[in-house]
């Protein structure tokens, strides 16, 4: 069943009329039609499971049949920074990836020897986007704008457990080994 994302649906009520980039794409690329069952998602946690009432490319009308809220939450929650490679198609393809393994926020980081300085964020937030859809996340992973290494460094993750992936040999341990549950 195909996922829609629309992050200004309000859950409560019984029908929606969906915006129309989803609209077109249903209507058009998919040529769905009506009493065709589809899933929504707010990048809440909400997932709807909806039938088209009304198949119309400018402004589709669904009505909602079920919704699950908190679909698929887990109990902890990662923020993973990332420097950007020169090649920005392996920027993206590790946004899917994280987007797929359900990353619950992404910061990308600038060093002073990066060889890429800038990023488009509205690229990389439409990126984890598709992942969200192509792979049934209720969830979207909040994208930071770009932010200096140093920066990153001295925010205030006290709460939280902070680990750096690093290529030095020394004192070098396994993720897994020194992870906590929750």
């Amino acid at each position: 069943m195909q996922l829609f994302y629309t992050p200004d649906i309000n859950v409560a009520d019984s029908t929606i009329i969906l915006n129309k980039e989803e609209s077109t794409h249903i209507v058009r690329v998919l040529r769905m039609g009506e009493g065709e069952e589809l899933l929504l998602t707010n990048g809440k946690g909400h997932l709807l499971h909806c039938r088209i009432e009304i198949a119309n490319k400018k402004g589709c009308e669904v009505s909602v049949i079920d919704i699950q809220k908190d679909f698929e939450k887990k109990d902890y929650y990662i923020h993973i920074a990332v420097a950007p490679t020169k090649n920005n198609d392996r920027l993206e393809w590790f946004l899917e990836k994280a987007t797929e393994i359900g990353i619950d926020e992404i910061t990308p980081i600038i060093g002073d020897h990066s060889e890429r300085k800038i990023i488009k964020k509205d690229r990389l937030i439409k990126v984890v986007t598709s992942a969200v859809k192509q792979s049934l996340k209720a969830y979207v992973p909040i994208v930071n704008d770009q932010i200096k290494l140093k920066e990153f460094l001295d925010k205030d993750f006290s709460e939280y457990d902070k680990y750096v992936a690093h290529l030095v040999d020394d004192d070098r341990k396994s993720l897994k080994s020194e992870l906590k549950p929750k």
